[in-house]
């Protein structure tokens, strides 16, 4: 992999992307739990000393691997503890996330059993990308009580860092858990010290349905981005309790820092990537977290789907649309007006209806909002869920557009100092488009109409597209990038590699066009933004993900 610092004045055109989503690391797991006791005085510690200066009444954590109470899984060299299955947060269905602060209630008491991990969030795994690198639900649940999180450090409180990795998963907003083994979660901690945090978030229906009013141009009833809520939930719960799982690494290994002493890192799959720029940009999260700009100190977006269009206008209408009649919330004729705000007005029997349904019928909802959106753009297979720019939590606002400009925090570029701009990372690699282009196209001779598919996607068929959609100059270049005859390296995401055809063509040019050029622009973009620009670098892989084993 190259890694390239880019400045304002580079101009970068090349093509490679997608997917996001990697890497199986075996390991062994054994796991116990930590044990929450309140702290009365904000002075006091659970074992003596002093506690990092925190508000009263704020839960601890003591760690004892003597005891069967604590929680102290391994890794194989017992290099790495892990603590998995902790709940950071509670929500009500479509409402903002709230963490869960431990206290007197909890004195004593255990997180979770030793074979209880933390549910998964209900998804749509099924339906696009069903395979345990991605989807693994360490109980074999999906609930909606699954704002969960697992946290790895280093055994040896020496090696121990003052930074925090806050890892979140890809999955196109549909699918994906905090437990899947490609969030290679251990290993990161083994080689950098530092403690490394992976989250559940909600998914699909649940987790991402627009806002709903029933009083037009009015703070939504329902309000939307609730998954964005659950980050905004995890760093809250991480400023009360992170210190006391990093341990005592402050003032060379004497005394449990303050949370603003320690460094936040985000990393971010795929959507995951782009849930941390909406992070970075949302006006709100200063006001939801009392997070510091300057706090963020680095931020990793692996195989993003920056090139993606905006989940907006007439197609989130329509994807919403199909959603409500699949649970029957709306009639079957009905149509949705949109106020001011961006919320689409309903009445309060919606409100009511979408509250109540039931788990399979939200499933249904998942696979309605799928497929409405994908035969409007059949771009939208790779991330048919999204964060989407309307009020409270995104008003008018595109997380990807804002985060080119250098809007951190709903702020025009150049408003943070430069040292206060977090460092970036941008990931990618070729051929990332077979992931859900491949392996969609590999189902077509199980499909009806397979045969007229298939003939659109001939050799000859491909080269008159090519020269109809970008006329004869930009057909060459394309053909001599993704050839009629194929392109080597896209294989379907499952199974032995397959030979170049011309769908290993079009599946590779999906990827670099929506994920692998855009991630490029997106780090010139960055680079060039007003006032000196974001420090940007690139790694971009020959072949393979946009993230792989070392």
């Amino acid at each position: 992999a190259a890694v390239r610092k880019y400045s304002a004045p580079v101009m970068i055109r090349l093509s490679c992307l997608w997917g996001g989503l990697i890497v199986v690391l075996c390991v062994t797991r054994c796991a116990t739990e930590p044990v929450f006791i309140p702290v009365e005085d904000s002075a006091e510690r659970c074992e003596g000393g002093d506690k990092a200066d925190l508000p009263d009444g704020f839960g601890c954590v003591r760690f004892d691997p003597g005891e069967s109470t604590a929680t102290v899984g391994r890794d194989e060299g017992e290099a790495v503890e892990f603590f998995l299955g902790i709940q950071y947060a509670t929500a009500e269905r479509f409402e903002p996330a709230t963490e869960r602060v431990y206290g007197e209630d909890d004195a004593g008491t255990t997180i979770n059993g030793e074979e209880n991990q933390g549910d998964a969030c209900v998804s749509g795994c099924k339906l696009t990308i069903d395979t345990p690198d991605i989807c693994e639900a360490p109980n074999g649940v999906e609930s909606e009580e699954c704002l969960f999180l697992s946290i790895w450090r280093p055994q040896d409180e020496s090696l121990r860092t003052t930074q925090i990795i806050i890892i979140l998963h890809g999955g196109g907003f549909l699918a994906g858990t905090g437990m899947a083994d490609f969030v290679y979660a251990e290993e990161v901690a083994r080689r950098t010290g530092a403690l490394v945090a992976s989250v559940n978030y909600r998914l699909g229906v649940l987790g991402w349905l627009s806002s709903f009013t029933t009083e037009p141009n009015e703070r939504p009833e329902l309000p939307g981005n609730y998954g964005l809520t659950d980050a905004w939930a995890v760093l809250r719960w991480l400023e009360r309790y992170a210190t006391f799982f990093v341990g005592e690494v402050c003032d060379k290994g004497s005394r449990l820092c303050d949370f603003s002493e320690l460094s936040l890192n985000l990393w971010g799959f795929s959507a995951g990537a782009k849930l941390a720029a909406c992070v970075l940009t949302s006006p709100v999260t200063p006001l939801a977290t009392n997070l510091p700009l300057g706090q963020i100190e680095q931020v990793i977006l692996s195989s993003g789907s920056w090139g993606l269009p905006d989940r907006a206008g007439p197609l989130l209408t329509v994807q919403t649309e199909a959603i409500l009649k699949t649970l029957e919330c709306i009639g079957l004729f009905e149509s949705l007006k949109v106020d001011a705000n961006g919320a689409f007005v309903v009445r309060e029997e919606t409100i009511e209806c979408l509250k109540n349904a039931d788990v399979e019928k939200i499933r249904l909802g998942n696979a309605a909002g799928l497929a409405a959106i994908v035969v409007g753009d059949f771009s939208y297979l790779a991330e048919p869920y999204s964060p989407v720019g309307v009020a409270p939590f995104l008003p008018d606002t595109d997380c990807v557009q804002d985060l080119k400009e250098g809007k951190f925090y709903g702020q025009e570029a150049g408003s943070f100092p430069a040292d206060d701009r977090p460092r970036f990372l941008i990931t990618g690699g070729k051929n990332e488009g077979t992931l859900f282009i491949r392996a969609a196209l590999d189902l077509l001779p199980n499909l009806p109409g397979s045969s007229l598919i298939s003939a659109l996607l001939s050799a000859k068929s491909y080269v008159i597209a090519l020269l109809l959609l970008f006329g004869p100059e930009d057909a060459k270049c394309l053909l001599r990038e993704y050839p009629a005859n194929g392109k080597e390296g896209s294989e379907p995401a499952n199974g032995p590699g397959s030979a170049p055809d011309t769908v290993s063509s079009v599946s590779s040019a999906y990827g670099d066009y929506y994920f692998s050029c855009s991630a490029r622009a997106l780090c010139k973009a960055l680079a060039g933004s007003a006032d000196g620009g974001v420090v940007c670098y690139g790694s971009f892989y020959e072949s393979g993900w946009g993230f792989s084993t070392p």
